[in-house]
């Protein structure tokens, strides 16, 4: 009786912390410390992302691996990769010309001080890496 009580409330717990579906859009960014060159991804939508109850995007981690593995593949093994996220495509845009323009700000100064590039930035493109939705664990569908 107490293993079934236990396992029904983990089951509550996993089910009470998924709080739905919605559109999302997001971004990447990766980096190295043994590199100069950081990649942008373009701002993407992902319909129908799970965001749980904390208003958290749920597998963030996963998005974040997605990129990491990508560029892995291409060559560029090593990178840190973070991906931003917002409901709002005008929230999103705000945040991912901040981050730009930190980088090109960074990239100028540094090119004056030292007389060359320290950033190289990269765009890729959605043609050459998109995101793909994460999965929900199972118990969390039974909702």
């Amino acid at each position: 009786m107490r293993k079934i009580l236990f396992l029904l409330s983990l089951l509550f717990c996993s089910v009470a912390s998924y709080a739905g579906r919605q559109t999302v859009h997001l971004y990447g960014f990766a980096a190295s410390f043994n590199d100069s060159i950081v990649y942008f991804t373009d701002l993407q939508t992902i319909a129908q992302a799970a965001i749980d109850r904390n208003n958290f995007l749920y597998g963030r981690e996963e998005y974040s691996n997605q990129l990491r593995d990508y560029l892995a593949a291409q060559g560029y093994p090593h990178a840190t990769c973070v991906t931003v996220w917002a409901t709002s495509r005008a929230a999103l845009e705000k945040k991912y010309q901040r981050m730009r323009s930190r980088y090109l700000m960074l990239a100028n100064r540094r090119a004056k001080k030292n007389g060359t590039a320290s950033y190289t930035i990269k765009y890729l493109t959605p043609e050459e890496f998109s995101y793909t939705p994460v999965a929900i664990e199972k118990e969390v569908q039974t909702k």
